[in-house]
């Protein structure tokens, strides 16, 4: 209670001596009064897009494919700084080419962790995005690691649904605003992910697959490429299907 107290007197007392709470309450006020308006839109937006509007949000259909690098905490406390921006600016680089290349495209990078949306208007473009990251993965898997004393830890997740976006018109940012459950169940599925189990992808991706993609056939044996199992997403079960153990190197 002691605690909470503080913080509370701490808020009360900065607000009253800065002009900081009349602006943010003002903002607030000019964001809940007027009302917002949602237009479709067939592309993935960027920043400088004419349709935002102060009112305006925008809505588009995506394969959302999250990665999460995991050791970040590790390689900030090494005490080459080099070697970590070697290592950072080898690994965005790399990720950047190959979704450039595949139709994809890189909205977010924070401490190794990356947001890539590939336009989800054919059954190719979701296969395309699949694609590109088993060849993430190669890369991932095959880089010097001469460029960071410690090897990439990570796991990627991927989902397919509506993405609302909104721009922030307000002291002077220059940011994008992403909202979708397809963003928050690609980013669960990414933590589920370890290695040899790098690729995860929710059961909606899964069934959308081609059959090259989900299984192989030789001399007769079937041998599927993808694990079912399930995880918890807003409290109910759904499944997921990560990918089957190979020989990554």
């Amino acid at each position: 209670m002691h605690g909470i107290f503080l913080v509370r007197k701490f808020a009360r007392d900065t607000f009253c001596k800065m002009a900081l709470k009349q602006d943010i309450f003002k903002t607030l006020k000019i964001i809940t009064d007027q009302d917002f308006f949602i237009e479709k839109i067939n592309y993935i937006p960027y920043y400088d897009d004419l349709k935002f509007q102060t009112n305006t949000g925008l809505e588009f259909d995506a394969i959302t494919v999250y990665i999460d690098l995991r050791n970040t905490p590790e390689q900030f406390n090494s005490p080459n700084k080099s070697a970590i921006l070697k290592a950072h600016l080898s690994y965005f680089h790399t990720i950047s080419k190959i979704a450039g290349a595949m139709g994809g495209d890189i909205r977010n990078f924070n401490n190794g962790n990356l947001v890539i949306f590939f336009k989800n208007n054919s059954i190719k473009k979701l296969n395309n995005a699949i694609e590109a990251t088993f060849i993430m993965l190669y890369m991932l898997r095959n880089m010097k690691q001469n460029s960071s004393p410690y090897p990439l830890d990570f796991g990627i997740g991927i989902d397919v649904g509506t993405i609302l976006c909104v721009k922030s018109h307000y002291n002077h940012d220059r940011e994008l605003v992403w909202l979708g459950n397809t963003i928050k169940r690609a980013i669960a599925i990414s933590h589920l992910c370890t290695s040899p189990h790098y690729i995860g992808v929710s059961e909606t991706i899964y069934k959308l697959l081609r059959n090259e993609i989900k299984y192989s056939i030789q001399d007769g044996k079937k041998t599927n490429f993808w694990i079912e199992n399930t995880f918890s997403f807003h409290l109910e079960d759904e499944k997921y299907y990560y990918m089957n153990k190979h020989d990554w190197k």
